[in-house]
């Protein structure tokens, strides 16, 4: 699983991983470490999202926050951005995709508790946003809200 994911974390989050390098095996072993709970969210939808589960949320974002960093010049940075491609990745119905941009625009901290802020927003979001799709189509409802974040970040100047 890991093997897949590093070469598109490094295209999908390319502005990062320019400047340092990461390590693909750190990504192998937090997956690893935490396959029960991952396991647990990928059959889940967002709709089914709960309080109980933003402790959960933020362990993993915390694992691979430190699993897709990266090492400069600089020394060692965690990646927000790169724990959240991660875990959607992994859970896509379930986690959302969210990045500095996007955190801004929601005004969530760029933390896992910021992350589980906004998981909670989304949850919100989606339940809304569905009421005005009368027929469904090859993406899900974290996959809409994504390409509405993306445009709406990209359009203006995030305050």
């Amino acid at each position: 699983m890991a093997d897949a994911i590093w070469p598109v974390l490094c295209n999908w989050h390319a502005d990062y991983c320019r400047w340092g390098s990461g390590d693909p095996t750190a990504i192998a072993s937090a997956i690893k470490q935490k396959f029960d709970l991952i396991n647990a969210f990928r059959s889940r939808a967002i709709d089914t999202l709960c309080r109980a589960d933003e402790i959960k949320i933020r362990e993993l974002f915390w694992e691979f926050r430190k699993a897709t960093g990266r090492t400069n010049s600089k020394g060692f940075s965690g990646s927000s951005t790169g724990a959240a491609k991660v875990m959607h990745l992994l859970g896509p119905h379930f986690l959302p995709l969210w990045d500095a941009d996007i955190a801004k625009f929601y005004r969530c901290a760029d933390d896992a508790f910021g992350y589980a802020e906004f998981c909670q927003l989304m949850k919100g979001f989606a339940a809304t946003a569905l009421t005005y799709f009368d027929k469904p189509d090859d993406r899900s409802i974290l996959r809409r809200i994504d390409e509405y974040n993306w445009a709406i970040t990209r359009r203006k100047k995030v305050p």
